[in-house]
């Protein structure tokens, strides 16, 4: 039976730029990968897995490359000229890379000043429950109140699902481990 360990944290409207943004990612990984040393690999998605050697571990960048990864992720109006959409602040999806039992995803959206959608950061673990290390609440918490911080964060949640039937009906039952902004 798989556990799905999901943290994340939104925050409203604040236009930033992509050096603001890559710096408060280089904190969120530093911080991660100080108390969980299995969160210490981060790979851009999309990258040929021929040249994810030469490209390298994101979270090994350093701050000009990382500001350089943020910027690739601006959002584009779909027709030509595709320009940018400035309010739309950036999208960083990136991947563990691990193989087996464990998939873990991280998924940033900063720099957002438009009052239509929400910026955020989105972590998920999938994996057998002791396979990570990451199946306990108060880990869980501490990604959270991590999370939290560096992203100056408003709400957020935390939570722990259980998959019943991975096969057929996709249900899940859910222990919410914390979160904040919300009564």
């Amino acid at each position: 039976m798989k556990l799905l360990r999901s943290v994340c944290v939104y925050w409203g409207p604040r236009e930033e730029s992509a050096e603001a943004c890559a710096q408060r990612l280089r904190s969120y990984f530093d911080e991660i990968e100080c108390e969980f040393p299995a969160l210490n690999r981060w790979y851009e998605v999309g990258i040929p897995k021929k040249r994810q050697g030469s490209v390298g571990c994101a979270s090994d960048y350093d701050l000009v490359r990382l500001t350089r990864l943020v910027a690739k992720g601006v959002n584009r109006y779909d027709v030509p000229p595709r320009e940018i959409i400035k309010d739309l602040g950036f999208r960083i999806p990136l991947y563990d890379r691990r193989r087996g039992d464990t998939c873990t995803g991280l998924g940033i959206h900063c720099g957002c000043y438009s009052r239509w959608t929400t910026n955020s950061v989105v972590l998920n673990v999938a994996s057998e429950p002791s396979a990570s290390g990451l199946d306990r609440e108060d880990v869980i918490e501490k990604i959270f109140d991590i999370g939290v911080k560096v992203w100056n964060a408003e709400t957020g949640m935390a939570f722990l699902q259980h998959e019943l039937d991975p096969i057929v009906e996709r249900r899940f039952s859910s222990k919410l481990v914390s979160s904040r902004g919300w009564p």
